[in-house]
C-alpha cells in the first residue's frame, strides 16, 4: 500500500465516523446516539483493562520465560478492539466487533516463542518421555 493511499484512508476515517454519527442521530435520535457512543467507550475501557491485565500477567518479568502465542494473540486482539471501541463513531465500533467475533487462527501447539523472540520448536529427538513414577499410596486406574 502506498503512503498516499494510507494517508488518504487515515483522512477518510474521521469523515466516515462523523457521517455515521450523523446518520445514526437522524435515525434513532441524538440522545440514543450519544448513549450508544458512551456505552461503546465504556465497553472499550473494560475490554482494555481486562486484556491488559491478562497480557501483563503473562509477561510479568521473572515469572514466565516462554510466552504462549495463543494467549498473547488473544490479548492483542482484545486490546485493539478496546482501542477501536474508545474511538467515537460507529465504523470503528464495527471494526472492533469484527475483531471480537472473527475466529482466530491458533498457533500450532508445538511452537512457542521465547521472550527474546527466538522460536522454541522441539522435535521427537530433542526430548524423551519417561514413565510416570507412582507413589506408594497412589491408586491403580
Amino acid at each position: 500500500m502506498s503512503p498516499r493511499m494510507l494517508a488518504f484512508m487515515v483522512l477518510l476515517l474521521p469523515i466516515g465516523e462523523i457521517l455515521s454519527i450523523i446518520t445514526a442521530a437522524s435515525q434513532i435520535g441524538a440522545l440514543w446516539t450519544v448513549a450508544a457512543l458512551i456505552l461503546g467507550a465504556l465497553a472499550g475501557i473494560v475490554l482494555l483493562r481486562t486484556a491488559g491485565r491478562a497480557a501483563f500477567s503473562t509477561l510479568r518479568a521473572g515469572e514466565v520465560r516462554i510466552v504462549d502465542l495463543n494467549v498473547m494473540q488473544g490479548s492483542a486482539r482484545l486490546m485493539v478492539a478496546g482501542i477501536l471501541l474508545l474511538v467515537p463513531g460507529f465504523l470503528s465500533d464495527l471494526g472492533a466487533l469484527v475483531l471480537l467475533l472473527w475466529p482466530r487462527r491458533a498457533v500450532p501447539p508445538g511452537v512457542r516463542r521465547d521472550v527474546d523472540g527466538t522460536v522454541v520448536d522441539l522435535d521427537q529427538t530433542d526430548f524423551r518421555r519417561e514413565p510416570q513414577q507412582r507413589l506408594p499410596n497412589d491408586r491403580q486406574p
